[in-house]
């Protein structure tokens, strides 16, 4: 691949969060998703990353009502998006316990073990387009980690570090729009314009 497809190709990823609710999304297709986003860079290459695919009715409304009270709380109004009830599948990208850096401080252990977690979700999620596919990275949902956690089974000190609601689009949508590399980047400092 050249840098021209691969620069048409990112700017075709962009968050989706109405999904067309009638359609299901098969298994072969999340186990693509899912292959895709093992190979990305992972620390060294210890592969920390572990994805809980979740189909569950019940889990995804539980899900669903934590994340709902949470964007109440912060944002009034509901957004616009199809609830995470209605979502055909979600994954949650997780890491396995004791992934930090041995001896590290807690925030620095923890931002190692999301280094090594975040590449795979920028994989998935452009799978996830590849496949014609919508998702959007979530992280709202962290105010109630440890709910979360319980809810989904995850071994003391394991960690999410995402969840993908993943589905149809309901519509066609457009490129994403970014600021340009101008506004956004330096040159060796902080206040060294590009």
């Amino acid at each position: 691949m050249d840098i021209a497809t691969l620069k048409d190709f990112a700017t075709q990823q962009r968050a989706i969060r109405l999904i067309d609710t009638s359609r299901d999304v098969d298994d072969s297709l999340i186990e693509q998703i899912l292959e895709v986003g093992t190979h990305a860079p992972s620390g060294g290459n210890r592969q920390i990353y572990r994805f809980i695919v979740i189909r569950d009715p019940e889990i995804k409304r539980q899900l669903a009502e934590i994340y709902d009270t949470l964007g109440a709380q912060r944002y009034g109004n509901p957004e616009s998006r199809t609830t995470w009830a209605q979502m055909p599948v979600m994954i949650a990208a997780c890491s396995i316990p004791g992934s930090g850096p041995p001896g590290a401080a807690t925030s620095a252990s923890r931002s190692a073990t999301a280094a090594s977690v975040m590449p795979a979700v920028q994989n998935m999620l452009l799978a996830i387009t590849a496949l014609g596919l919508g998702s959007v990275l979530t992280t709202l949902w962290k105010e109630e980690e440890a709910t979360i956690n319980k809810l989904l089974g995850l071994p003391e000190g394991a960690e999410i570090h995402a969840i993908l609601p993943i589905g149809w689009p309901d519509r066609k949508y457009g490129r994403n729009h970014r600021k340009p590399i101008s506004e956004v980047s330096f040159r060796d400092r902080w206040d060294n314009a590009w």
